[in-house]
């Protein structure tokens, strides 16, 4: 199937039934997971629900408001730490639920809510669709899912985006492209079941692969200042979209070294532009941070709320991560939690051990051979697909790097979030889900070679789909008792 290229029509057929696959898992398993979840969902949708309201961060306004207060005592589910089973407070009588809202208002408004000096795309954007349901008519429990449901159209267009991406970097190879797009509809990553700032990275960083590719046809100004504000809104989206930051770097030296010098001058002109896109809105936000809460990352009361502080650089080369077992740990941990998520359920992570081990094993394999087949095709292969391996390639590297340097810089300390579950080193796979595509793509391309050394006797995608139903299987098995919740959407209105 390497060879065999079904016409446009067809394709874009399948690309749909794909899409469509992908979107009744991620609104089921959306639907079933009440709110509020373990990560950090409370303070997500406080904060979209502010931005909906047109507010902005400024110092001394980022407690918790009213309605989002009264929504966290009305809705949030205990579930996520505790078996104990207890009738909704939704379904209470209105003076017992008078005052519980009462009761939840108070003590949540006198909270801080620490996403409030998060980077603001996201919210911006979830804030407009929120504002979008309540015209519609949603509001209460509905709402909150609404703005969950959010995530389908943004995890479609990743699909899309990567589909476009292979189609223009890998045209002759229909096979990746189903292998791939098999692989992202069915990955069952909790990230997307819940509101937060991680499910705009992908398609952003694919937004952004497809437009820096496409520098090297021509030198089109207009062409590098889009790219440049791709950047940007992933560095407006979530910080460890900084990753973006070195790739953009590494492609400005390669292009550089590649042209001819007469194209230089004009060639540093438009990496110029492209530097000045990416960076002077991330520098304005900054600006506005130091500002109004005293740093320009606007992170201090988060570290101090998830309980983290920074490790000395001076200690960097003592950091666990230097160890056998902690290396290990953060290999273990970070794929695991890339594939799955970071969801507890009862108190004990939604995980199953042999699950995780097929995660763990498989990346390591297809992940190692897919890059021994990008080097032994390199001297068959287009300039074109080279470059675009080496991209992908340096994407996927870029974000795991950048995560091994947060488990440097950070550690967990005693106090805050950090008491319910104290890694020893941070290796949240979550921090890299922006690489979520170019992962698809190697993995689909290690599976391909592995499937080239038997000729005819196995194709990728009967591995991919194998693969993929594993995955399924355990995700739905895990999730029974979540869909029984008397809190989730299927029982709001009954």
């Amino acid at each position: 199937m390497r060879d065999f290229i079904p016409d446009l029509k067809t394709e874009r057929r399948l690309l749909a039934a794909i899409c469509l696959a992908a979107a009744i898992r991620l609104f089921l398993f959306s639907a079933a997971f009440p709110f509020f979840n373990n990560v950090d969902e409370r303070a997500q949708f406080d904060t979209v629900h502010k931005y909906a309201r047109g507010w902005l961060p400024r110092a001394h306004t980022d407690t918790f408001d009213n309605e989002t207060a009264a929504l966290i005592a009305l809705y949030g589910s205990p579930e996520y730490f505790s078996p104990e089973k207890c009738a909704p407070p939704f379904r209470a009588a209105p003076d017992i639920l008078r005052a519980h809202i009462q009761d939840g208002a108070r003590m949540w408004t006198s909270r801080h809510n620490h996403e409030a000096f998060s980077p603001p795309l996201y919210y911006l954007i979830a804030g407009q669709w929120l504002n979008l349901g309540k015209g519609i008519g949603f509001q209460s429990g509905d709402i909150l899912y609404w703005v969950r449901f959010l995530n389908i159209p943004l995890y479609l267009l990743t699909l899309w985006g990567a589909w476009h991406w292979l189609r223009q970097s890998q045209p002759k190879n229909f096979e990746l492209r189903l292998g791939a797009l098999l692989f992202l509809a069915f990955l069952p990553q909790d990230t997307f079941y819940s509101i937060n700032n991680d499910v705009l990275c992908p398609a952003i960083t694919t937004a952004a692969l497809i437009l820096l590719s496409r520098l090297d046809d021509n030198i089109r100004f207009i062409r590098y200042a889009a790219a440049g504000l791709v950047v940007a809104a992933g560095l407006l989206t979530k910080l460890t979209d900084a990753a973006l930051l070195p790739l953009m770097l590494f492609f400005a030296i390669f292009h550089l070294s590649s042209s001819l010098p007469s194209e230089r001058p004009k060639r540093l002109a438009g990496l110029a532009l492209l530097g000045g896109c990416a960076l002077l809105p991330f520098a304005g936000w900054m600006i506005w941070n130091i500002h109004q809460a005293g740093g320009a990352l606007g992170t201090a009361a988060k570290a101090q709320a998830v309980g983290i502080d920074s490790r000395p650089m001076a200690e960097w080369l003592q950091a666990p991560v230097f160890s056998s077992c902690g290396a290990w740990f953060f290999i273990s941990d970070f794929i695991q939690t890339f594939w799955r998520g970071e969801f507890y359920w009862h108190g004990q992570r939604l995980a199953s051990p042999w699950a995780d081990t097929l995660f763990i094993t498989t990346t390591l394999a297809a992940l190692s051979a897919g890059l021994l087949g990008i080097w032994r095709r390199r001297q068959q292969a287009a300039r074109r697909e080279n470059f675009d391996n080496l991209l992908t390639t340096a994407t996927l590297l870029c974000f795991v790097g950048m995560v091994f340097v947060l488990s440097l810089r950070l550690r967990y300390i005693a106090g805050g979030f950090a008491d319910l579950h104290l890694p020893p080193i941070i290796a949240n796979g979550r921090f890299a889900v922006g690489a979520l595509v170019p992962f698809a793509i190697l993995y689909t391309q290690g599976i391909q070679f592995f499937c080239s050394r038997f000729p005819g006797k196995i194709r990728p995608w009967m591995i991919m789909s194998f693969i993929g139903l594993s995955a399924t299987v355990s995700e739905i098995a895990l999730s029974l008792d979540v869909f029984c919740s008397p809190y989730n959407w299927f029982h709001l209105g009954g």
